[in-house]
């Protein structure tokens, strides 16, 4: 996670504030545990409050973000209501423009995930990926039968 955090680092405000939806990382200071993120454009408390409960995105380079891929398989994959669906296998790499797709294996089988932010969160802290379990919806009806 920390490779993400740095100084410098574009990000993006989902949803973005009246005021603000893409800064940078201006300071990062480790607290204990926790790493500590000031973002330019961010001067006041009340500012700062404005970003609670907002998901915040790391802009990464194609570089970057291929080697994070690769560290994604055996990471543990759970969908967004908490049921357990199994781990990464494997990631399949598709002729660009296509993501990578990620193949977790479970006890329901092989489950076939682009990894885009409509369908995935990776928690590299929880080492898990966390799969939109409605997009899925048919899919998952079809490896029950």
């Amino acid at each position: 996670m920390e490779g993400l955090v740095t100084e410098g680092r574009e990000v993006f405000i989902a949803p973005p504030t009246p005021t603000l939806a893409i800064t940078e990382i201006s300071e990062v200071r480790r607290q204990g545990d926790s790493l500590a993120v000031r973002f330019r454009g961010i001067d006041t408390g009340w500012q700062a409050r404005e970003l609670v409960g907002r998901r915040i995105q790391a802009r990464t380079t194609v570089e970057s973000r291929n080697i994070g891929n690769e560290s994604l398989v055996g990471f543990d994959a759970v969908f967004d209501d908490g049921e357990a669906c199994g781990a990464v296998s494997d990631i399949l790499e598709l002729k660009p423009p296509a993501p990578p797709v990620l193949v977790i294996t479970g006890a329901r089988g092989e489950l076939l995930v682009p990894l885009v932010d409509e369908f995935v969160t990776v928690d590299v802290g929880s080492v898990r990926v966390v799969i939109r379990k409605s997009a899925f919806s048919e899919q998952l009806k079809e490896g029950a039968e």
